[in-house]
């Protein structure tokens, strides 16, 4: 797979993109992207409390959520906006609001799949999962809406053939604990406008969290999720009918080990990364990024940033097609400065 880092000379702390330093604010876990107009490019990020949690100042979700947009693929952005609803929330509701996943089923429009916090020192319990919809590019947005019943954590969503999935954690506590702990597919075939449950994974997966979701080449899908009690073997499932059913499963290593993974579909393959583990120290907790050419087998890893702290290294990417057939995916993930405390860093993998 032929493709440039930037910047260059990894590992590094990347293109700097939000600096929380300034205040002594953090930015975990909210990094919603997507592409909402050829070439234009909608990000968020979390503006939160640098000093909430105890044993990880800066590890939480109590503040709001900012956005940007870009008309260049990310070379040069618009100054932030305040998400209303996530400080509404704030200041009136007994819930912060986080986001780590957006859509964009038609131009201009923006589909935020938004997690509610009840913790003011953390994240859980979550509450039912909303969703906000935007039609001018992230100008105005619409009033939530509930996108099911269940509490949870909506972990990823992917545009299939015009049609939104969308990967979430029945569970209003990070880890699964109990066999009703159920990873559940939602759809929407109206753009957002409502949303179905379509499947479950199947079998029993205590002690997992996290996901990520992607298209095959053989138009089939695949989940991952990640076991905190086997760091280098991501679970995966694999579709063949749509999200109906998913009858193969199976184990994906990964050689540095891999958490909160983010998987895209890019030229030649397909690429992982996320923070390679953290439950022991047997190997350095690092941002890493995998490649390889079946969304299965990965490579050995290669090491994007290495500034080790308590916790770092949300991230999320997007793909983006130019029309000379090369392609940039835009990284976005959470970089320590101080503590738990963390700003926000870009890196970009060009694609010729």
């Amino acid at each position: 797979m032929n493709f440039e880092i930037i910047p260059g000379d990894i590992p590094n702390e990347g293109i700097l993109f939000v600096d929380h330093s300034v205040k002594g604010r953090s930015g975990h876990l909210s990094h919603a992207l997507t592409e909402y107009k050829k070439g234009c490019v909608f990000a968020l990020w979390s503006n939160c409390s640098g000093t909430r949690n105890r044993w990880g100042p800066g590890h939480n979700g109590f503040g709001w959520l900012e956005y940007a947009t870009s008309s260049d693929r990310g070379d040069s952005w618009s100054a932030p906006k305040v998400l209303p609803y996530s400080m509404d929330s704030l200041l009136n509701e007994p819930f912060t609001v986080s986001c780590e996943k957006a859509v964009s089923p038609r131009e201009d429009r923006i589909v935020l799949l938004c997690i509610r916090n009840e913790n003011p020192n953390g994240w859980e319990p979550y509450l039912e999962p909303v969703v906000l919809i935007s039609d001018d590019a992230g100008e105005n947005w619409s009033e939530p809406r509930l996108l099911c019943g269940e509490k949870g954590r909506v972990y990823d969503a992917i545009m299939v053939d015009g049609e939104i999935y969308v990967l979430m954690l029945a569970n209003d506590d990070f880890e699964t604990s109990k066999p009703e702990h159920r990873y559940q597919i939602y759809k929407s075939s109206d753009a957002g406008e409502s949303f179905s449950l379509l499947s479950e994974l199947p079998g029993e997966y205590l002690h997992h969290a996290y996901g990520s979701m992607e298209r095959l080449p053989d138009g089939g899908l695949i989940c991952y999720s990640y076991n905190s009690r086997d760091e280098f073997n991501l679970d995966y499932w694999i579709s063949r009918d749509g999200g109906r059913s998913w009858p193969e499963t199976g184990k994906s290593f990964c050689k540095r080990r891999i958490r909160n993974p983010q998987v895209a579909r890019v030229k030649g393959g397909y690429i992982l990364h996320g923070r390679s583990g953290c439950m022991d120290s047997s190997l350095p907790m690092q941002f890493v990024l995998y490649t390889g050419t079946d969304g299965i087998h990965w490579d050995d890893g290669t090491v994007l940033c290495d500034k080790h702290g308590n916790a770092a290294y949300y991230s999320n990417n997007l793909v983006l097609d130019r029309d000379d057939g090369s392609q940039r995916v835009l990284i976005q993930a959470s970089v320590t400065y101080e503590k738990a405390r963390v700003n926000i860093a870009h890196w970009m993998l060009e694609f010729r």
